[in-house]
């Protein structure tokens, strides 16, 4: 057998663990943009697409700490994003370097799933709270869900249903 068919599922696990930390990045982008749209009174789409496209280009680290800067977060919720940004940079980083003697071991790939499910329970639980955060403000501003979403569909970015 191959290394791919010896460790599928702990390449799968990566790979849920690698979505959920670019979930939470993204969560980050649109709460970052929403705060400056709180703070104009009118804004472009233009000035808006060209604000997401360089916020997407900053790294974790870079989108907490600007998130840090412009919102005061419960110490709570500040642990949860650095342990996030530890985590993730570990996933990213360190974790097949660390994992390399297991790798060909079924009894390693057992406790690379256990680590890999951990990593990413903790960065979707992390997505979860600044999903909820963002909506908060969202409805501070007066941004339904509904003209979100309609936003997001006239500009293609999820799928008209119907």
């Amino acid at each position: 057998m191959d290394t791919w068919e010896e460790n599928r599922e702990v390449f799968a696990r990566f790979g849920l663990a690698a979505y959920h930390a670019q979930c939470l990045e993204y969560e980050l982008v649109g709460l970052l943009l929403l705060l400056q749209r709180a703070n104009m009174k009118a804004i472009n789409i233009g000035t808006l697409l060209s604000t997401e496209q360089s916020l997407s280009k900053r790294t974790l680290g870079q989108l907490i700490t600007q998130i840090k800067s412009k919102v005061s977060l419960d110490e709570k919720y500040e642990k949860m994003l650095t342990v996030a940004l530890e985590k993730r940079n570990y996933l990213m980083h360190h974790f097949f370097h660390h994992h390399a003697y297991n790798i060909p071991v079924k009894s390693g790939q057992e406790l690379m799933v256990d680590e890999l499910d951990e990593i990413s329970n903790i960065l979707d639980n992390c997505d979860k709270m600044m999903q909820i955060i963002t909506a908060m403000f969202a409805k501070v501003c007066g941004i339904s869900e509904e003209a979100v979403e309609a936003v997001l569909k006239q500009h293609g970015v999820v799928e008209v249903e119907g």
